[in-house]
């Protein structure tokens, strides 16, 4: 009865896995894979931590997941969300839900009309994703790496997208809140 049980709990696991892989738009594979990350990565193409994140704040907002989407956003960038909505009374992550009908015209300039367009791609294809963060030369301590992506939409317009590492992961970096 455990072996079953077992069973039962494995195959979903993988079935959830198998959605999420799907969902994803691919990766490109990193040169220089370590020679012991063969078996994991022959089958499928990593996916880098900095590609990670944009992936999972696009999953985020879509599935209207505001809350998750706003942590996947660098703190100057959160910061810069809550500046903007202090005029209007509301936090930062109010900005990026939809602004409802009983949202004041005024305020309503405030909001993020489309959080997949100003941190990320809407029509993503493919995120090209460098070798290594910057500055290269730096030893990975945390603090102070930036890595910048490029994301291509289906029609092959390109974005370039920078993300810092903060804390434990690699956050969208747009204080400026520019598309």
């Amino acid at each position: 009865m455990y072996i079953a049980k077992l069973s039962s709990a494995a195959v979903v696991g993988c079935l959830l896995t198998m959605v999420v892989a799907c969902s994803a738009p691919p990766i490109e594979r990193l040169h220089g894979e370590p020679k012991a990350a063969d078996a994991f990565t022959k089958a499928r193409n990593p996916a880098p931590g900095a590609a990670d994140a944009i992936n999972r704040f696009i999953a985020s907002v879509r599935a209207g997941q505001v809350e998750q989407a706003y942590e996947q956003l660098s703190k100057k960038t959160r910061m810069a969300l809550e500046a903007r909505a202090r005029t209007t009374g509301l936090r930062g992550i109010d900005l990026l839900r939809p602004a409802g009908p009983n949202v004041s015209p005024a305020a309503r300039k405030f909001y993020v009309t489309d959080a997949i367009a100003t941190f990320a791609m809407t029509d993503l294809k493919t995120i090209r994703v460098g070798e290594r963060p910057w500055p290269a030369g730096k030893p990975h301590d945390g603090t102070g790496l930036t890595w910048i992506v490029e994301l291509v939409s289906k029609s092959g317009k390109t974005r370039q997208v920078k993300l810092v590492f903060e804390g434990v992961l690699w956050r969208i970096h747009n204080p400026s809140l520019k598309m």
